[in-house]
């Protein structure tokens, strides 16, 4: 990681995207797609506790 384009927090998480290492688009889209894929159940599950998410179906 020798240059960091943009650094932030994601809840408790660190993210630092850097731009030393080009891909194509369709690696890009890929590499994203298996960043969503590890991340979604943190993320739910910090939704769920900090009820973001609900059923629907429960609030009538």
């Amino acid at each position: 990681m020798e240059h960091a384009a943009k650094q932030f927090r994601l809840g408790s998480a660190s993210v630092i995207i850097c731009d030393d290492q080009c891909v194509s688009e369709a690696e890009a889209e890929e590499i994203i797609k298996d960043l969503a894929e590890r991340i979604k159940p943190y993320m739910v599950k910090t939704a769920m506790k900090d009820k973001v998410l609900y059923d629907e179906n429960s609030h009538r």
